[in-house]
């Protein structure tokens, strides 16, 4: 009895574990089983599959036509059919039936082989991995990874796959899966970008599993972490077909540069572009990677950059200069070359005559006066033809040195851009070397940017600085006047060469027009005939005061404008076209009329007038207050006590809003200008003293009330103050502040006291209107401002509105007022 009772409690339950896509999907119970039962059938012969289910009788003749119609009558579905990988459609169902009848059983061709027969043409016209990229392609890609154990099957359609060995890689590795290129829903499958993605040599190996069944004309793994072990295994998947390399900001080191070299000497290799910028090749890898690339014809464009290259490697790169016809971009940018290694270097260049972009900036080229580089590069400038974009930038090439290589500059005329920033020289409006003392000049590496081959470089809204036609994007403007012939010499007055007289052709027709080159933006200008300013009726005018004194061969004369000519110069990023041909027409870098220089221009500046110190005035102060009491959340308070509050701090505002002004520029948030958390603790509790410093914890909920109302704005900063509510601040916290023999009912009269003996004392001492007049203006100050007014209204007119509303006036945010003081 005891062993009945015992045998009605014990039951045994089996539960089978869920995974996250079996639950996302909702398969429970049975619905599993069926979906993890193998798919992978073996096909037996089709008279045993038809006996089964009693169509076909067990005494049927082989070399007799099968009983079609008790085929169609018994509605017969192959079991491989039923599955969901092999569903046929009433078309496909019908002629598989047709074909049986027609066929002796034993010949027929079994389901699987009929699909595989209609599927042939489909699958010879697409790509491995084209069938894995485009909508959907993700989602393909995780299913291959929930049904990664069945991929493994001979009878998987992608058992030897791309997605299947990376994936089956990533699980040895027990690694997220993550598509890496593997699947991609846009893009062309020819190109494998992985830049910056940051995945180490862990999913390196895995994508290099991978890669052995794809092929890719460009492969971009810049910047991911990658060290000589991770390199390596991507370096030996490497298929002919590459065409564009890019192994950048990664450690590669001599080894895989050595592995690199040995497959491009291969010569199906198509390779045109490698980029191994900071890879750490040093030296050795250098040198056993330009050994190896000596034999490979087909590169074009060469990366070195930042390798701490030396002149030991200057051999090695002359001899791949020497014997590679295709190669047109070398960049050496950043590097340990001295003079003696890069006139190696130059003598190459100068005998095949090929090259079209050099870097050699941040070198160390000038270290000796006169030396053999400038010699060496003189030379070259004046009689290569085929460069066309040079960097020499921040050699400390010397002013003498500088001389050489301008004199032999004067004669070239198809180097379009010429970087020396950093140098005794800088180059003119027109391309003109000009040496000098240059090199000290601060101002000079503020506009330092790397050349990108023959194309424009975005420059952050800055104006032309370094005068490169190709950087910045300078496009041809014909420049014309309305002027009969006549014997006077007329004279075009551009911006850019700082309005110094260039003298213009005459024509046939009598007419007198002049192509320049013009940096984008808006170009001012003016004409003079004679002794005599004009302004051009083609082109707009705009306001600008122009007094200066001129002299072009043995005429002096003046020049006194209240406005000039204007012209608005839209930018060209193809001066020089992927295929480095020039697409400039009229123009060439330094043509034959130089610009006057025997005296320089010399700016007149007329007296202005007295200077007035002129303050805010009251009246401003009370419209600034009223906005801001708009605005201001109001404590509960009678109306009578709201409207007394109202009239202190209006008195007040004064003093307040002159300290608003220096705390928001020191404790600035964001784009605007506002107090931040530390500034205000450090103001309340510190120096107006309005709470306990040991205790913070009334301020942070204070704060936090202000800042949670709705957002004003895309540019209302989320952890600082502004004005107004900066002045509700000091309202709250003098409400909270108790004061000895005072009514706590009365609002106002607490707010008036707590003013007068903590706040206003505090807030007198940062008023910049009286730090102004005592120790910034004075006459002087104000004739020097008011002589470069057109300036700092040039300035604010460039660098405001970014971060302004629609509708508002423009303004200067705090990054606005950064780069026009750092960048302009």
């Amino acid at each position: 009895r005891c062993c009945r009772q015992r045998e009605l409690f014990y039951r045994f339950f089996f539960f089978k574990q869920k995974t996250a896509y079996e639950i996302l999907s909702g398969l429970v119970g049975s619905e599993m089983c069926i979906r993890d039962r193998y798919m992978g059938y073996h096909i037996q012969e089709m008279s045993i599959n038809l006996t089964r289910i009693n169509v076909i009788p067990r005494n049927h003749k082989a070399n007799t036509p099968l009983p079609f119609g008790n085929l169609k009558q018994a509605n017969f579905i192959p079991p491989l059919y039923a599955s969901t990988k092999f569903k046929l459609n009433s078309k496909q169902y019908d002629d598989w039936f047709s074909r049986l009848e027609s066929k002796n059983i034993e010949s027929a061709d079994s389901p699987q082989e009929y699909i595989k027969e209609e599927k042939t043409e489909e699958d010879n016209s697409i790509s491995p991995q084209k069938r894995i990229s485009g909508p959907g392609s993700i989602s393909i890609f995780f299913k291959k990874y929930k049904n990664i154990n069945k991929c493994q099957s001979q009878f998987h359609s992608c058992s030897k796959s791309a997605a299947c060995d990376y994936l089956r890689a990533i699980e040895k590795q027990n690694q997220t899966p993550i598509p890496l290129g593997i699947a991609k829903w846009k893009g062309s499958s020819d190109e494998l970008n992985l830049h910056g993605r940051k995945i180490g040599d862990t999913f390196a190996q895995a994508l290099g599993e991978g890669l052995k069944h794809m092929s890719h004309e460009v492969v971009q793994l810049s910047d991911n972490r990658l060290t000589q072990t991770g390199s390596i295994d991507l370096i030996k998947q490497l298929k002919p077909s590459i065409k564009k390399l890019d192994f950048s900001e990664n450690i590669i080191g001599g080894t895989a540069a050595a592995i690199l070299g040995n497959f491009v000497k291969n010569s199906a290799i198509v390779l045109q572009q490698l980029n191994l910028e900071n890879t750490r090749l040093g030296d050795t890898g250098a040198t056993e990677l330009c050994t190896q690339l000596t034999n490979h014809k087909n590169i074009q464009e060469l990366n070195l950059a930042r390798n701490n290259i030396s002149n030991l490697s200057c051999k090695s790169i002359a001899l791949l200069v020497l014997n590679t016809e295709n190669l047109s971009s070398l960049n050496l940018h950043w590097n340990s070359l001295k003079g003696e290694g890069a006139v190696l270097i130059l003598d190459a260049i100068n005998k095949t005559g090929h090259l079209k972009v050099l870097d050699l900036g941040w070198n160390n080229l000038g270290s000796n006066i006169k030396s053999e580089f400038a010699q060496k590069m003189g030379k070259i400038v004046k009689t290569l033809k085929s460069l066309l974009h040079v960097d020499l930038s921040n050699n400390r090439i010397c002013a003498e040195d500088c001389a050489i290589i301008a004199e032999g500059l004067e004669y070239n005329h198809t180097i379009w851009g010429i970087h020396m920033i950093g140098n005794d020289a800088i180059v003119d409006s027109k391309g003109f070397l000009i040496s000098g003392k240059f090199a000290d000049d601060p101002s000079q590496n503020h506009m330092t940017k790397r050349i990108n081959g023959g194309q424009m470089v975005e420059f952050d809204e800055q104006k032309a600085g370094g005068n490169c036609w190709i950087c910045e994007g300078w496009n041809e403007v014909k420049f014309e006047i309305d002027q009969q012939q006549t014997e006077e010499k007329v004279f075009l007055h551009l911006e850019t060469d700082n309005y110094e007289p260039e003298q213009m052709n005459c024509f046939c027709d009598g007419s007198y027009f002049q192509w320049r080159m013009c940096p984008p933006g808006r170009c001012h200008f003016f004409f003079s005939v004679g002794d005599n300013s004009q302004l051009s009726e083609k082109f707009k005018n705009s306001p600008r005061k122009i007094n200066m004194k001129f002299q072009a061969e043995n005429n002096n004369f003046t020049v006194n404008l209240s406005q000039v000519n204007v012209v608005e110069v839209n930018s060209n990023p193809y001066i020089i076209s992927d295929s480095y041909d020039v697409t400039i027409e009229n123009c060439i870098p330094r043509p034959g009329g130089k610009i006057y220089k025997e005296t320089p221009a010399k700016v007149v500046i007329s007296a202005p007038e007295p200077w007035i110190p002129k303050k805010e005035s009251q009246e401003l102060y009370d419209k600034c207050f009223e906005e801001d009491w708009n605005y201001i959340f109001k404590p509960k308070m009678s109306d009578e006590q709201l409207e007394k509050s109202k009239n202190i701090l209006k008195k007040n505002y004064r003093h307040m809003k002159e300290a608003y002004k220096y705390f928001a520029a020191i404790g600035i948030t964001e784009n605007t200008f506002s107090i931040n958390k530390l500034t205000l603790t450090n103001l309340f509790a510190h120096k107006i003293k309005l709470i306990n410093p040991e205790n913070l914890e009334e301020l942070n909920l204070l704060f936090m009330k202000i800042k949670s109302r709705p957002n004003l704005g895309k540019n209302h900063p989320k952890t600082g103050l502004i004005r107004f509510e900066f002045i509700e601040m000091i309202w709250r916290l003098s409400l909270m502040k108790q004061m000895p023999n005072k009514n706590n009912n009365n609002e106002a009269e607490i707010l008036e006291e707590v003013l007068k003996k903590y706040v206003i004392p505090v807030c007198e001492q940062y008023n910049s209107e009286d730090f102004r007049e005592k120790h910034r203006y004075d006459q002087k100050t104000w004739n020097i401002l008011k002589s470069h007014s057109n300036l700092f209204e040039h300035l604010f007119q460039t660098w405001c509105g970014s971060h302004r509303n629609k509708g508002d006036r423009n303004y200067l945010s705090h990054a606005d007022f950064l780069r026009a003081f750092t960048q302009a």
